[in-house]
């Protein structure tokens, strides 16, 4: 008896300190659990008081506290049977996901919360999900996602017939647009931007007022980014000189807009007046609470945000002395915080004017302070992608797997249960007539508990099905981020008119990826195979991409054999191989450098071959070296190296990864190989030629693919 009192004490003990630690969690969400507990609270008030009092300590929360959060609301959402109820609770998760960065869930869960405003047949709902996912997109740089939503947005307010949900939906395509409209893919939006930013500013109410204040500046925004200044001007000197000459704060606004008008436009003494005129009224407004006031060397009172403005105007006019002189003035005020944003921008110009006043060695320390801080953000923010990337994939894969060795556990003893009951049936018939109805009963009962297992069984094979949706629907969103990395096949054909390609993932997403940057009649193609495929291969191409874009176009570096160097030290660095327990992860990689001037083509390689047809087919062979993995002896490998040949009666090169060469199937079930590859190749003719596609098809049959293929065709001007 003791022993048993001992015993109850010990399990006591132990969940009393269970239980302290969740009431430590709990006392800090005290609010929202007190909220979640008692449904009664109806106040909209007293619900939006609880929720701004939580939301605005998510970016301080732990990873703990974190976990614990999303618990409660997403418990309570499961618990909630009313469907507007359900909405609330998941948009408010929702948003909290994406305030802690985890894009892919809060993407899901706001997916979830349209679906509901839509059987509800909700439509300010559906537009407020909209809304949210279009800022989600936008700020981690998924601009394709962001044009789709903006079209979803406009077609709810215009199916819902609300004349302001419209407009609403109108204002943000149009501010979405403008932005987006900066990226060279992306250009031909900057004309949507203009027609829906005139239409919200048509419908504005004119006058003194932020309605119409907001929407005039948006408007010349995008007028000025598709190129119509003078009608920008227009529109601003309008609006500072007359609308808003009484209201500080926006005349301010529209000054500066003046002021880049003029600059863009390269009217100098007017640009010069309007930004002398723009310093002068700062003088007189009331700081925004937490803005810096400071004297310029002249003696004038300004505020921090008016630098980029007036540094944008000397830059454009040419007025490199006047933008040192701000620069390092403005470098040394020690109790001015500048944001990382204008840090960068002012290394940048500095830099530039610097160059272009003779100052070679101030030019050269100060772009590679300007690269070296660009680079740490860089790293540190691709670093963060695929740490939660990596972490969400494999949570959800590990889930999937624990649950299916459940099922096989159970599916196995389901089996050994109806064998067992097969040898009772034949025990039954050597049994006499006093056990038989005993014996019945207990045979319908176990094939009773034998169908109700199989239903159990059922259930948790759907569950499982549900978690093998949700990883898969998480892979397709990872594509949308892929794709938007690879570069557009149009702005390649603008400078290579003969490029076509034949890219097949293996899985949804890819490990092999292709680049291209154009600058001063150069134009650099890259093919580079990563280790594995589908999401390992993936997070290697993000890699590979950002090294990429850092190394040629960032530090411009130009010599090929080079470029592969530093690809090499990047990822060992990236990826800490530095000894023999690292992963030997890495990638294959060619690289052509063509220049238009001269018409001629230089190519280096790690690992892949260049094909080039003259005539025939002739294989430029590469170092067998590849960029990355663990290798004692680094000194050994052999160094990278360039081949430079005339593009003069070349018909076209190839390029690829070794999927489709590695590829079994055939007759005899075997690899394709180089030489069979080679032959497919000589008898590509033309860049719209689906020779290459069906020659892998006609091969694989029925096989499964076992690897990325990417096959680059470049074909030249007889």
């Amino acid at each position: 008896m003791k022993y048993t009192l001992l015993l109850l004490a010990m399990f006591g003990l132990a969940f009393n300190c269970m239980a302290q630690e969740k009431d430590s969690l709990a006392s800090k969400f005290e609010s929202i659990v007190y909220f979640i507990d008692y449904p009664a609270i109806t106040s909209k008030a007293k619900c939006d008081s609880i929720i701004r009092t939580s939301r605005s300590n998510w970016a301080g929360y732990t990873d703990e506290e974190s976990d614990y959060f999303a618990s409660l609301i997403e418990e309570k959402s499961k618990k909630v049977k009313n469907k507007e109820s359900k909405y609330f609770w998941l948009n408010l998760l929702a948003g909290f996901q994406s305030v802690r960065q985890n894009v892919g869930g809060a993407n899901m869960v706001y997916l979830e919360c349209l679906d509901i405003a839509t059987q509800i047949g909700d439509y300010k709902k559906k537009d407020v999900v909209y809304m949210a996912l279009s800022n989600l997109y936008y700020e981690n740089g998924l601009y394709d996602l962001v044009i789709e939503t903006c079209k979803n947005r406009i077609g709810n307010g215009e199916e819902s017939s609300d004349s302001s949900l419209l407009i609403q939906s109108y204002k943000f395509a149009g501010w979405f647009y403008t932005n987006i409209g900066q990226q060279e893919e992306f250009r031909n939006y900057q004309d949507s931007a203009v027609f829906y930013n005139k239409i919200v500013y048509e419908n504005a109410p004119e006058g003194d007022n932020s309605v119409f204040g907001e929407a005039a500046i948006i408007y010349s925004f995008s007028l000025a980014r598709s190129g119509k200044r003078e009608e920008a001007l227009i529109l601003t000197k309008h609006c500072a000189n007359e609308v808003f000459s009484e209201n500080p704060n926006y005349k301010a606004r529209f000054l500066e807009q003046v002021v880049l008008n003029y600059s863009a436009l390269e009217e100098r003494d007017s640009a010069l007046f309007y930004l002398d005129e723009m310093i002068k009224h700062s003088n007189g407004l009331k700081p925004i609470e937490g803005a810096q006031k400071f004297q310029l060397p002249d003696g004038q009172l300004t505020t921090i945000t008016n630098q980029p403005y007036a540094l944008l105007t000397y830059q454009k006019l040419g007025m490199d002395q006047k933008s040192v002189d701000l620069i390092e003035y403005i470098r040394s005020i020690d109790s001015l915080n500048i944001h990382s944003y204008y840090d960068l921008m002012f290394d940048k110009m500095a830099a530039d004017a610097y160059l272009n006043l003779g100052l070679y060695k101030k030019a050269s320390e100060t772009y590679n302070n300007y690269i070296e801080k660009k680079e740490k953000a860089h790293k540190e923010e691709i670093s963060s992608l695929r740490d939660a990337g990596v972490g969400y994939a494999n949570a959800q894969i590990n889930m999937e797997q624990k649950r299916a060795k459940e099922i096989e556990n159970q599916q196995r003893l389901l089996a050994e249960q109806e064998a067992q009951n097969k040898r009772n049936i034949i025990i039954f018939f050597s049994v006499g007539s006093f056990g038989l109805i005993l014996f019945l009963a207990l045979m319908i009962k176990r094939f009773k508990d034998s169908q109700k297992q199989k239903q159990i069984i059922e259930i948790q094979k759907q569950e499982v099905e549900k978690h093998r949706n949700k990883i898969i629907d998480s892979i397709r969103y990872a594509k949308h981020i892929q794709n938007s990395i690879l570069p557009n096949d149009n702005n390649i054909k603008e400078h290579l008119p003969g490029f076509s390609k034949f890219y097949l993932p293996k899985d949804i997403v890819s490990g092999d990826f292709y680049w291209f940057y154009h600058e001063n009649n150069i134009s650099y193609l890259v093919l580079s195979d990563c280790t594995g495929h589908g999401v390992p291969g993936a997070f290697m191409s993000l890699i590979g991409f950002n090294l990429l874009k850092d190394i040629i176009v960032e530090q411009k570096e130009s010599q090929l054999s080079k470029v592969l160097e530093k690809m090499d030290e990047g990822v060992i660095q990236f990826l800490k191989q530095h000894n023999e327990h690292a992963s030997d992860d890495g990638m294959d990689m060619s690289i052509v450098r063509i220049d238009h001037i001269k018409n001629e083509l230089t190519f280096s390689s790690a690992n892949q071959s260049l094909y080039v047809k003259k005539g025939e087919i002739v294989e430029l062979k590469s170092v067998f070296r590849s960029i990355g993995g663990y290798v004692k002896k680094r000194s050994r490998l052999p160094h990278f190296n360039e081949e430079k040949i005339s593009l003069e009666g070349v018909e076209a090169i190839f390029m690829s990864s070794d999927g489709f060469e590695d590829q079994f199937g055939g007759e005899h079930n075997e690899k394709l190989g180089k030489t069979r590859f080679v032959e497919i190749l000589a008898k590509v003719d033309n860049p719209s030629s689906k020779t290459i596609e069906n020659a892998f098809a006609e091969w694989k049959g029925d096989n499964p693919q076992l690897d990325d293929i990417t096959v680059l065709s470049l074909f030249f001007k007889s």
